[in-house]
This record gives structure tokens, sequence and C-alpha cells, in this order.
């Protein structure tokens, strides 16, 4: 990496509770706080988490935008779909995906078909979780005001005080065991609209290790397809 420390905003943000790094794909690294920070505190947290930085920061631009994966993998779907690009002279890009064999083909520009992927993912993501989540609040007895998928970057899941919950669609390429746990810990919002110990003796109680599944959580990002900030 070159000179340090690298370019970085600091964004104050209410909701946040504690000092956070953030890779975002537009603005790069961000140092989130819920209160303002002297530059020097900054440098300190740069440095404490030099090693993190210097890890994930490349990922920001290691996927070229003319190149798409060989396969789209959905470890919470356990699916594996082979993508071919082909970049034949079309009226107008498309993609076609064929459900029994699992297979995806492109056909156009690169960006152009970017945005095509990201729609075919937030069906994927809504055709799966949203039955899912319907199916564990009915079996524990919650009642569901409604619910959506979006392209959460900060989240894998919401809940808001009218009952209403939303998934990120990136929950796709958790395991299923992780998906679950999003799923029941954002159904536990529904009785416990907190992190007091109450919320985490009922989601243990429904979901044995759930702590523990809370602590890999916070890895889980690495996960994430360096190629997912191209789906715009």
């Amino acid at each position: 990496m070159g000179s340090w420390p690298p370019p970085h905003t600091v964004r104050i943000s209410g909701r946040a509770r504690r000092v956070l790094l953030r890779m975002h794909p537009e603005r790069g690294l961000e140092v989130v706080t819920p209160l303002p920070l002297s530059e020097r505190r900054v440098a300190q947290l740069l440095d404490q988490h030099r090693d993190w930085i210097e890890q994930h920061l490349p990922r920001l631009a290691s996927w070229p935008a003319d190149r798409f994966p060989e396969a789209i993998d959905l470890p919470a779907l356990g699916q594996r779909w082979p993508l071919e690009h082909v970049t034949d002279a079309v009226a107008r890009p498309r993609l076609r995906a064929c459900a029994e064999q699992r297979t995806l083909a492109l056909h156009g520009p690169a960006e152009s078909l970017w945005p095509l992927l990201g729609r075919w993912l937030t069906l994927q993501a809504k055709g799966h979780l949203l039955p899912r989540l319907d199916a564990l609040a009915e079996h524990h007895g919650f009642r569901l005001h409604g619910a959506s998928v979006r392209w959460s970057r900060s989240r894998w899941g919401s809940c808001s005080r009218r009952g209403t919950i939303s998934l990120s669609a990136r929950l796709l390429w958790l395991a299923p065991e992780e998906v679950e746990y999003v799923m029941l810990h954002e159904l536990t919002h529904l009785e416990h609209f907190h992190h007091a110990p109450a919320f985490w003796q009922a989601l243990e109680t429904r979901m044995p290790g759930a702590l523990r599944i809370d602590a890999g959580l916070r890895r889980s990002r690495d996960r994430l397809p360096a190629w997912l900030p191209l789906l715009k």
C-alpha cells in the first residue's frame, strides 16, 4: 500500500453506537462515528486497525467492470449458477436464466449487464428469503406487518417499530444457519425492541448458539464477492 494514512472520510451518524471503520464501494474508507472526533483520534484509530485496512482496501477496486465471474455462488440457497458472458452485438442487453440447469447467459456490453444481474439477484433474494421469513414468523408465533428486501450495505436486516422487517439481499452469500439467525434476530425485535439481556435470552431460547453465530457474522463480510459493488 502507498502512503499512510490512506484517503478516508469521517462521517457522523446518529445511528452509530460506536466508532466503526467501513469500506464503501463509492466513498472508500469511512470512519463512522456517533460524535465528532479530533484528527489525532482518527489517526490513532487508523493506526490501530492498519492490518485490517490494508487487507480490505484493495478489494474496493479489485474486480474489473468488464469481467464477470465464472459462476454465481449463493450459499444461502445452496445454489451455484455457472455464468457465460457473450459479447455479441445485440439490440438490447439481456440476461437469460435457465432454472432447470441453473445457468446464466449474459448478452451485450458489460456496463449494461451488471444492473440486469443485480435485478436477477434481487428476485432470487425476494423469492427465497421472504417465504423463509414468513415461515419462521408463523412457526414462532410472530405477526409480521410487512417485509422487504433491499441492498443494504451496513446491516443484514432491520426491524421497525411498525412491525416491518427489511432484509439485505446480501444474505444470499451467508450460510443457511446465519440467514436463519438474522431472521430470528429481527423477529425477536418484534417483542424486544432493544439489545438488553432479555432480548438475547429470548433469541438464544429460539435458536441455541445464537451468540456464537452473531460473533461469526462480524467476519462474514469477507465472504461477499468482490464484484458486488458493480451491481448498480
